[in-house]
């Protein structure tokens, strides 16, 4: 079984994330964990030098990583193989189940051990962070940077932002409240807090702004 080890983003306005909870990626000429059927392992014999320990990349959105019940991943590995009965150079695969936890950071680590039949060596898979299109995260909060008017910080701004688990966020800024470099932070609406506590918890959502050409007033 697995084991865990831990590590160590245009503008809004349109619709929600729209990312499954399943994912499928193939990796070729690398060994993993797990057996096909039981005729494989007779018939097909490993090159020794593919028995070393393998170290493998998979990749999760920031979508994935904000469900509170977590997104599986399925993560084909391919290795290949010589038929003892044949001579012939043919490929065994293996599908890996990772059962992604609600708020995993980039580099978590998932080991599988190697497989009993000696067809695949240990394996790791490391956890690697897509880029959200405005949206970035830093720990267990996520980072939006919004530009903003003259006339919008002096009447107030009204923002509809859609988070990475689905939900729409709106708000109004009140008058004269935004400045160039005001930062907005909204209490739980951040990423998963893997902290033990039975009750869900999240991160912050912060809100940086930036006044549109605020250089050019600058002599």
């Amino acid at each position: 079984g697995p084991g865990m080890g831990g590590p160590g983003m245009g503008g809004p306005g349109m619709g929600g994330p729209g990312m499954g909870r399943f994912g499928m990626g193939g990796f070729n000429g690398m060994n993993g964990n797990g057996g096909g059927s039981p005729f494989e392992s007779q018939r097909a014999s490993p090159r020794k030098e593919e028995l070393k320990p393998q170290t493998k990349n998979f990749h999760c959105s920031l979508a994935e990583l904000s469900y509170f019940d977590g997104c599986t991943k399925k993560l084909k590995v391919s290795i290949p193989t010589v038929d003892q009965i044949s001579g012939r150079q043919e490929n065994v695969e293996k599908i890996y189940q990772i059962d992604v936890q609600p708020g995993w950071k980039e580099n978590t680590k998932i080991r599988f051990k190697a497989s009993k039949d000696g067809l695949f060596p240990p394996i790791t898979f490391v956890l690697k962070e897509k880029k959200h299109k405005f949206i970035s995260r830093d720990g267990d909060d996520l980072v939006y940077r919004c530009n903003v008017t003259t006339r919008q910080c002096e009447k107030g701004a009204k923002l509809k932002i859609p988070l990475p688990d689905g939900e729409l966020l709106e708000f109004q800024t009140d008058p004269d409240e935004i400045y160039d470099g005001y930062v907005k932070r909204i209490n739980g609406k951040g990423m998963p807090i893997r902290d033990g506590i039975a009750e869900k918890s999240r991160g912050n959502f912060r809100i940086e702004f930036r006044i549109r050409n605020v250089s050019q007033s600058r002599r």
